[in-house]
């Protein structure tokens, strides 16, 4: 948790660069980016545990193998959760010192 501690203190940090008419919206993003951040690393842990794949019986008696539940929202949600990461990148201003190693990072920058 101090992972995610650590990167949202760093996000929340860039909210005080942007302009004014884009802190509205990078503050909702990043309430956003907070939950998913949260509810990936509880997913990833019930699947550690649980497994992707569980068993169980269908309508007809039978036993069938089928994807873990978490699994499928973890799937759904790390794809909508990198959209809304870009989405707040690109707000960030362009003009941020090129040494900040985070920002390379999320920026797919080479320093």
């Amino acid at each position: 948790m101090k992972e995610i501690e650590a990167k949202t203190k760093k996000l929340k940090e860039l909210i005080d660069l942007m302009g004014d008419n884009q802190k509205p919206i990078a503050k909702k993003l990043f309430e956003q980016i907070s939950f998913m951040e949260k509810t990936l690393k509880k997913l990833q842990k019930q699947i550690a545990s649980d497994g992707a794949i569980i068993e169980a019986k269908n309508g007809n008696g039978f036993t069938v193998k089928t994807e873990h539940p978490a699994q499928k929202s973890y799937n759904t949600m790390i794809g909508r959760y990198n959209a809304v990461v870009k989405t707040f990148i690109e707000l960030v201003p362009a003009s941020q010192p090129q040494d900040d190693e985070f920002l390379n990072f999320v920026k797919g920058r080479k320093n």
